[in-house]
């Protein structure tokens, strides 16, 4: 998009245009946001009522068996891993990449590494 032609203006003259509700403002304001709604909007404004969004009907439900089925499918997971792995799972990432050996992505190489661990611990289970 080009914008080249338009002036810019700073957020406090952003928000001293009508049409913000007082909530909207204290938000973008934060702690200062009573001075800016002082200026902005005037003591008799209303707030206008907010629209009502119908739930969504045609959500795709969530099924544990999905990512069994799909093995192309990513699921994202969050845990924490001792100080030194994230430095050289960077670095042999990036090495492999130079030399375009697969896999390369720091994805693929710990999919790949917890599959053999999976693979190599799965009769303790």
């Amino acid at each position: 998009m080009d914008y080249s032609g338009r002036t810019r203006r700073t957020m406090g003259e952003a928000l001293m245009t009508e049409g913000f509700s007082r909530e909207a403002l204290a938000f973008v304001g934060g702690a200062t946001g009573t001075a800016i709604m002082a200026r902005a909007v005037p003591e008799n404004a209303e707030t206008p009522p907010r629209k009502r969004v119908p739930p969504a009907t045609n959500r795709p439900t969530r099924n544990r068996t999905n990512a069994a089925t799909a093995p192309d499918s990513t699921v994202s997971m969050t845990f924490r891993l001792p100080a030194d792995l994230p430095g050289r799972l960077v670095q042999l990432s990036a090495e492999r990449k130079v030399r375009r050996e697969a896999p390369f992505s720091q994805q693929d190489i710990v999919a790949e590494a917890l599959r053999e661990w999976l693979a190599t611990h799965a009769s303790c289970a």
